[in-house]
């Protein structure tokens, strides 16, 4: 899904989305195929 159809989706400003992914990955709650993604450090 890109950014572009989350803000359709979710009826929300662009830049709310934008932030609250950058909160998700700052916090490594970000899920990829029902799985959560960890960035390797």
């Amino acid at each position: 899904m890109t950014v572009d159809e989350l803000v359709a989706n979710l009826g929300l400003e662009l830049e709310a989305v934008r932030d609250r992914l950058t909160y998700l990955e700052k916090f490594d709650r970000v899920r990829q195929n029902g799985d959560t993604f960890c960035p390797v450090e």
